[in-house]
């Protein structure tokens, strides 16, 4: 039976069969204590030798089998071919006797019966057929599998493209269509839809649209993080304080009397750009991502040659907003200030802490203003405060906004707006107080009441649409800048 077994397996399976059995003889060595160290080698390196001859012999009969395969074909054309004669010799001899000779007896004649030859000759047909096709399954298996390769797109756009006779088929069938009875309104809206433009889009009508499949629910978007692009210059601002044009103190001055007495180059500054700030004053920029310790010196310098009674010297910094929730009660801003600036590499005077207030499940949260390159490191993880793990959320810009007329797009010193809601809530429009001491029921914005739109919001939401105005050639005065500071708190 076993030698019945191997006379009809191909090449391929022999050598299967041959690696299965060396792998068993290779593992019952192995596990079998009774053999000593040199049988035990032996009989691994004779198994070794059999997979590699294995191997090598399969690699050879490959035209062994196709010479094999080539003689299997010969032999069954070589029977094809006497089946046919066959088939013939036994043609000629039904015809023979079914012809019937004629006498002069009887006036009728006997024609040969036709149906019952051609009758047998299509069943030896068919048994020939079926007996060819048996063999041929046989031995498709055994042949090389057919070249592949790997499919195109255009081979999707051939299938799906309609042959000829499907177009002329729909198109015969169109005036059958029109003399149907009168299609339902979802069929006729789906019918007359506009055909999509476009390469690869979907034939018009809605033909391939599944009425009843369920509307697929959109997917849920993500919260986007604000990116932290850090600054790549450095700013000094210089600010003249009221009073200051009454003694003769313009910014010409003031930036003659520092030119005069400060030399930039052995502060290794090369050159600036002298701005007009948004509030009005001048903005001294030096470039360079790196030139943060530059424009310290020279704010220090600045701030020793101007009379600080009638010119103020600032180094404002990019700052973004981020909050830290999850503090416990004890916590205070000198601790918030300390864990920022320890993190995050920069100085505690930089950072400003808002106010620690109680979040919906009871801890503490907190609004912290940060400088970018300081947020970027604070912002990869959990921020210990104390003995808290708190958790770090870097908050969106917020728009500029006037904290005069409280649209945006434009500051209070420029100012186009004639009306002052300055002592206004942010939440609900009211009079003499702010917003995070606000009591009212429902927020209410002053500006959209204004302009005769939908109110039922604070300034500055999402549902708010605030006009956006630009600069005014002539801006509107307004009261010192300590009490701006003040009112610009919208918290």
């Amino acid at each position: 039976m076993a030698s019945f077994r191997v006379r009809e397996q191909t090449a391929q399976e022999l050598v299967k069969a041959v690696r299965t059995a060396t792998e068993t003889v290779a593992h019952c060595t192995k596990r079998s204590g009774n053999i000593s160290g040199v049988f035990q080698r032996n009989l691994n390196d004779a198994t070794a030798l059999i997979q590699a001859a294995v191997d090598s012999l399969a690699e050879r009969t490959v035209n062994d089998e196709i010479r094999r395969l080539n003689l299997v074909v010969e032999r069954l054309t070589k029977e094809n071919g006497e089946l046919r004669k066959e088939s013939a010799i036994l043609k000629e001899q039904q015809v023979k006797e079914f012809v019937v000779p004629t006498t002069n007896e009887s006036p009728m004649e006997i024609t040969p019966a036709v149906d019952e030859p051609s009758q047998l000759e299509r069943n030896l047909t068919a048994r020939w057929s079926a007996m060819m096709n048996a063999r041929f399954e046989g031995i498709e298996g055994r042949l090389l599998p057919e070249q592949r390769r790997i499919p195109l797109a255009a081979d999707k756009r051939r299938e799906a493209r309609p042959s000829f006779a499907e177009v002329a088929g729909s198109s015969k069938a169109q005036p059958a269509k029109a003399v149907a009875t009168k299609a339902s309104p979802a069929k006729t809206l789906a019918a007359k839809a506009p055909a999509a433009k476009g390469p690869g889009k979907k034939p018009q009508g809605g033909q391939t649209a599944r009425p009843n499949a369920p509307p697929t629910k959109p997917a849920a978007k993500k919260p986007v993080t604000p990116k932290l692009r850090p600054p790549r210059s450095s700013a000094i601002v210089l600010t003249l304080l009221p009073g200051a044009q009454e003694k003769g103190v313009t910014y010409e001055t003031a930036l003659r009397d520092a030119k005069s007495r400060i030399n930039i180059s052995e502060l290794g500054i090369s050159g600036l750009r002298c701005l007009k700030a948004k509030t009005g004053g001048k903005l001294l920029e030096i470039p360079g991502a790196t030139s943060g310790d530059k424009a310290d010196a020279l704010a220090a310098k600045l701030k020793e040659v101007l009379p600080e009674e009638l010119v103020r010297v600032s180094r404002p910094t990019k700052t973004v907003d981020v909050r830290l929730s999850g503090l416990d009660d004890s916590v205070t801003k000198d601790e918030v200030a300390e864990a920022v600036s320890r993190v995050g590499g920069c100085a505690a005077a930089s950072i400003k802490v808002g106010e620690i207030r109680e979040s919906w499940a009871g801890n503490g949260t907190v609004v912290v203003k940060v400088p970018v390159a300081a947020a970027k490191k604070v912002a990869q993880g959990r921020l210990l405060v104390g003995w808290v793990s708190c958790r770090v959320q870097v908050l969106e810009t917020k728009p500029m906004r006037c904290y005069r007329c409280m649209e945006s797009g434009h500051v209070r010193q420029q100012c186009p707006n004639e009306t002052d809601r300055s002592e206004m809530c942010y939440r609900c429009g009211g009079l003499g107080h702010k917003a995070r001491d606000c009591t009212a029921a429902a927020p209410h914005c002053p500006v959209c009441a204004d302009s005769g739109k939908p109110a039922d919001h604070k300034v500055g939401s999402k549902n708010c649409a605030t006009p956006k105005r630009g600069k005014a050639s002539k801006p509107v005065p307004t009261r010192s800048t300590g009490d701006s500071v003040a009112a610009m708190d919208t918290s």
